[in-house]
């Protein structure tokens, strides 16, 4: 067979790829205040290995940053992805920030001077709150056709999903090494900067399905838009004298639609922010 122009016009525009990120690069750029990336090469600093991002997206008010490591995964509507999962508890109620220091500041027992960051960890909170819906696995469904022509479904390996995942993970690994010298960056004695990790599919293609806490299905599967995942990824980045701990809590899928809504609701929202920032006094230190 001879490949022309448009068999590899066909190939490419019928898998789409390209033009799933593309529509999402749309949507961040027509957010005034988003400073985007399109694309990067880093080392992975798990891994060592090198990788490459689709987006990373920063929003700021003052002296707060939330920042965004963004994955794009093309998948078929009628090969959709099942968040399956139960009632958030209390144990997964939390959410972590980066305090990025520059300059002298006097600590019990020790003075520090220059630039250097702390770890403080949002209980109770009320982004990812105690009975919400939260993601716990995932299942990719399958058409499956016998050899009569009749169609079903069963469930496929997830990948394609998983890499999205991992690459999410991993970039927000990296963004996270970032934010421990965002004071220093910006000029500015305190920097408090949230990462979160998000998968984007198409339309239509992101299910959940709940369960309750004795494993029995109490409601239809429905489609979803945006569907927080339980992930506890801990890492270690940059401190004081030595390594902090820090935690990812969780990743977020969203439709293209959901992740348009969101990211929208987050530029324009000051309430919002309030709750991923909350006052200090309702911040843990983490050492």
């Amino acid at each position: 067979m001879i490949i022309t122009p448009q068999t590899i016009k066909d190939v490419v525009v019928g898998q789409d790829d390209f033009g799933h990120e593309m529509r999402i690069r749309e949507i961040i750029r027509k957010i005034p205040d988003a400073e985007c990336t399109h694309g990067g090469a880093y080392i992975d600093l798990i891994t060592g290995k090198p990788r490459q991002f689709d987006f990373r997206c920063s929003l700021r008010r003052d002296q707060r940053g939330l920042h965004l490591a963004v994955e794009c995964k093309n998948l078929a509507v009628t090969a959709p992805v099942v968040i399956c999962g139960i009632n958030r508890s209390p144990d997964e109620t939390f959410h972590e920030i980066i305090e990025a220091r520059w300059g002298l500041f006097q600590e019990p027992g020790e003075v520090m001077d220059g630039h250097y960051s702390k770890t403080r960890r949002v209980v109770d909170s009320t982004v990812y709150q105690r009975g919400d819906f939260v993601g716990k696995s995932v299942v990719r469904l399958k058409p499956i056709k016998d050899g009569k022509g009749n169609q079903s479904y069963g469930s496929a390996p997830d990948s394609d999903v998983y890499e999205g995942w991992t690459l999410a993970l991993s970039s927000a690994y990296d963004l996270c090494k970032e934010a421990t010298e965002q004071a220093l960056k910006s000029s500015v004695r305190h920097f408090f900067s949230i990462t979160i990790p998000v998968v984007v599919v198409p339309d239509e293609s992101l299910w959940v399905l709940k369960y309750d806490e004795d494993g029995v299905v109490r409601s239809e599967p429905c489609r979803s838009d945006h569907c927080p995942f339980y992930v506890d990824r801990g890492l270690a980045v940059t401190g004081w004298e030595a390594d902090q701990r820090f935690c990812l809590s969780h990743i977020h899928f969203c439709t293209v639609s959901g992740f348009k809504s969101w990211l929208t609701s987050i530029e324009a929202e000051e309430d919002l922010w309030n709750r991923w920032f909350p006052p200090a006094s309702l911040t843990q230190w983490k050492t």
